[in-house]
């Protein structure tokens, strides 16, 4: 060999040779004291009747002693091996490196176990050779060379590459696809995960490699024991609808597919699982059939207070909040006012409907200001909250998201979610209660149009009552009196008969036409209050006419 040699072995019992080999020969270096070689007859025999090559060597790594098994290892006939030292049969870079484990084998006095050499044998072809090699000495204690065993690992190590080369291919393929992917050892431990696992559940490879994914829910615990038995026993899961979480905390609905692989043989080696996210589909589909319900059921709810109820119910429901209010708006006032509301505590729920409170620094406020949509993460480190509802219903807001409510051309109230149950509020609520907002503020907005319609009918009625009750009286006060004078025009008129016509009778018919006429127009009124015609009373009065003349 040509490499330098190494300052550890270069010491003053000259152990050396000149070619740069560990020098231990006593002699010439071509043979050895008799107590190295192994040539007690019984361990001849079992030596050479096992399958792994035995070797030993002098200093210079020159084969003093081998078995016919180290002949099939090396893929030499014994004559081409023997006295020939191991760098002839490798190339110079995998000498050096054997140089370099022997060398440190000399100066440690350690062996080693696991050592993996490449030769090339006669045919010119690569071999594997895995041995151990362990240091000599004599019986005074001198180093004289080295002594172990070799076995032909060709096969092997050319199926691991093939499966290092195999899992290089799928590892690129597995990195490329577009949902994550884990790969499982048989003991439920992880041995790879995709890019795509990171993204979607925020763990690396790196943290979670050699051990348990944290992400099956308490409440699922069991169920996912069931599926991993099924998978062991059917070998493949084409579709389990579950739930997972991320490393953030937050819930995802899943599809999962799974595999079991071996690479040999009947026992797994462990499982492959694809999950595809669907939680946003799931929540589209969602949203999409509350909608919808919603939409139908808002005409079953005429009344304003009862329709704000329903959809503060609808909102608390869809988001997952602890409660949802229908803010309005008084134009005249500038204050808010509850008529519908949700909590968990319904005598929260109640205290609320009873307050009123200034538009003025407050998030509902804020979001009728500039008509945007509100997020609030935590309600005691933002200038856009007002404790005074929280004071006066009892209620504790930690955090919250507002839209406003629109009509065609103003904003007329505020749309609220409070107290997110799980996580925060984020995007899709937001998107969420803005489909909402566009679903039921034309439905709001006639219900407070109809509700202000009825409190005006209701103050009209108020003062027709008050007008009937007043012209009914007014018609019979005036009656009697109106009675009276035609009588008494009567019998003024009997008594003026004596004398002259011209004096006194066209004064006479004068009043008596204007008595008439308001008698009239008594008794039409009180037609008109009983819903009558008038022209029966004219009839009536006809006939009783002629009756007094013929009387």
């Amino acid at each position: 060999m040509t490499s330098k040699v190494p300052k550890e072995m270069n010491r003053s019992d000259k152990s050396l040779s000149g070619d740069g080999e560990p020098d231990m020969a006593p002699g010439d270096g071509t043979t050895m004291d008799p107590d190295f070689c192994l040539s007690d007859e019984r361990y001849r025999a079992f030596i050479e009747n096992i399958d792994e090559g035995v070797y030993e060597t002098d200093g210079h790594g020159n084969f003093i002693y081998f078995n016919s098994a180290l002949c099939k290892v090396f893929g030499f006939p014994r004559e081409e091996i023997q006295g020939v030292g191991y760098s002839k049969f490798m190339d110079a870079k995998h000498a050096r490196m054997a140089y370099g484990v022997f060398n440190k084998i000399f100066v440690t006095r350690r062996g080693v176990t696991d050592l993996l050499w490449e030769i090339i044998d006669k045919k010119g072809k690569t071999r594997n050779i895995e041995l151990s090699a362990n240091l000599i000495v004599d019986s005074l204690g001198k180093k004289i060379g080295f002594r172990g065993i070799a076995r032909d690992v060709t096969e092997r190590h050319q199926t691991q590459q093939r499966l290092r080369e195999s899992e290089r291919r799928y590892r690129v393929l597995l990195d490329f696809m577009p949902y994550p992917v884990v790969v499982f050892a048989v003991d439920g431990r992880v041995s790879y995960l995709n890019p795509a696992f990171t993204d979607v559940f925020g763990w690396t490879l790196a943290e979670l490699q050699g051990k348990r994914i944290p992400y099956v829910p308490p409440d699922l615990a069991e169920e996912t024991k069931e599926n991993i038995k099924r998978l062991m026993q059917e070998k493949i899961i084409l579709r389990i609808e579950t739930r997972r979480l991320t490393k953030g905390g937050r819930v995802l609905d899943v599809i999962m597919r799974g595999a079991v692989f071996s690479t040999g043989g009947d026992e797994p080696d462990g499982s492959l699982i694809i999950l595809r996210d669907i939680t946003h589909e799931k929540r589209m589909a969602r949203n999409n059939e509350a909608l919808l319900k919603i939409s139908m059921a808002l005409p079953a709810y005429p009344d304003l207070e009862d329709l704000l109820d329903y959809i503060s119910n609808q909102v608390k429901q869809l988001l997952n909040a602890g409660g949802a209010l229908v803010i309005l708006l008084d134009e005249i006032k500038q204050e808010f006012f509850f008529l519908g509301a949700a909590y968990d505590d319904t005598a929260t729920q109640k205290r609320v409907k009873k307050i009123r409170y200034s538009v003025k620094n407050s998030a509902a406020g804020r979001v009728l200001t500039t008509g945007k949509p509100l997020i609030v993460e935590d309600t005691s480190k933002t200038p856009y909250f007002s404790p005074v509802v929280d004071r006066r219903s009892g209620s504790d807001t930690r955090n919250l998201l507002a839209v406003p409510l629109r009509s065609s051309d103003r904003i007329f109230g505020v749309l609220m979610a409070l107290n997110k149950k799980e996580g925060i509020f984020d995007q899709a609520d937001t998107d969420l209660m803005n489909m909402i907002e566009g679903t039921v503020s034309l439905s709001i907005e006639n219900a407070r149009f109809s509700e202000e319609v009825k409190e005006a009918y209701r103050e009209v009625s108020s003062l027709n009552k008050a007008k009937d009750k007043v012209i009914n009286h007014l018609s019979h006060e005036l009656k009697t009196p109106v009675s009276v004078l035609l009588a008494s025009l009567n019998i003024l008129t009997k008594k003026l008969d004596a004398l002259p016509e011209e004096t006194w009778k066209q004064t006479i018919e004068r009043a008596h036409r204007n008595l008439e006429r308001i008698l009239e127009i008594q008794y039409e009124v009180e037609d008109i209050m009983q819903d009558k015609e008038f022209r029966i009373y004219g009839l009536l009065s006809m006939l009783l006419d002629q009756c007094a003349r013929i009387f």
